[in-house]
């Protein structure tokens, strides 16, 4: 079981990554539905990494997975911009879709 942003990233991270995530690899069943919020892409180990850039000033704006990003949206320490969903989310009903912040089609599928 693995996280797809994972297996699109580890290409652009590692010369070879172990696997060609076109011939070696097969979903089975999606288990969850994760939106994901803007808060510049520099592709990253994972989440933690890229969180810590962010409050660290490494980089301006990260996209990722909105229970990543939940904690330090509420406490303080990062600004969400836009959810990338078609419509609001109940977790963060006042943020605004990436439409509705102005960039037409800025959507992530689930």
């Amino acid at each position: 079981m693995i996280a797809t942003a994972s297996i699109a990233v580890s290409p652009s991270l590692y010369l070879n990554p172990g696997y060609d995530a076109v011939k070696d690899l097969a979903p089975l069943a999606r288990l969850t539905n994760i939106p994901n919020v803007l808060i510049v892409h520099v592709p990253y180990k994972g989440v933690t990494q890229a969180m810590t850039a962010m409050m660290g000033g490494e980089v301006d704006k990260v996209v990722m997975p909105v229970t990543t990003a939940i904690p330090q949206i509420k406490a303080g320490k990062v600004r969400p911009f836009a959810v990338l969903t078609e419509k609001r989310i109940p977790q963060l009903p006042d943020m605004p879709t990436g439409i509705e912040a102005g960039v037409p089609g800025f959507t992530m599928p689930l």
